[in-house]
């Protein structure tokens, strides 16, 4: 089916048309320079994590270690044995913010006695590692 338009018609069509064409260019054209300003804010974050996670990769920050992984890494640091005590001093000595944390005593002494046996052994009150014995 063919629709016959006069040459006013088509004038008319065709100015509609190139209209809308400008409308949207108008909407489409800021929003494309707002993606590629994300893009470019992406591309370069990606980058900075990706180095600071090379820089950081088999050395991480002690804060951000789990009890366990800090506990151990004392005792290795030390080479000794320690009471639980002298293991929570050596926590909050590298990490000042645990200090008025009522959490940091109980976090200590329940990873030493869940984890004695697995991976720390107990003589007295010391505990050490299981691989020293």
């Amino acid at each position: 089916m063919s629709v016959k338009l006069t040459d006013i018609q088509l004038q008319l069509l065709i100015r509609a048309i190139d209209n809308r064409i400008i409308e949207i260019n108008s909407i489409i054209n800021p929003l494309l320079s707002e993606l590629a300003e994300h893009k470019n804010f992406l591309q370069k974050y990606s980058k900075d994590i990706t180095n600071a996670s090379t820089k950081n990769t088999g050395d991480q920050s002690f804060e951000v270690l789990p009890w366990s992984k800090k506990i151990v890494q004392i005792l290795q640091d030390s080479g000794k044995l320690m009471t639980a005590n002298e293991i929570v001093t050596e926590v909050v000595s590298r990490v000042p913010e645990l200090a008025g944390e009522p959490s940091t005593r109980s976090s200590v002494a329940s990873i030493l006695s869940r984890r004695t046996g697995k991976l720390f052994t107990k003589e007295g009150d010391k505990y050490g590692l299981v691989d020293w014995k």
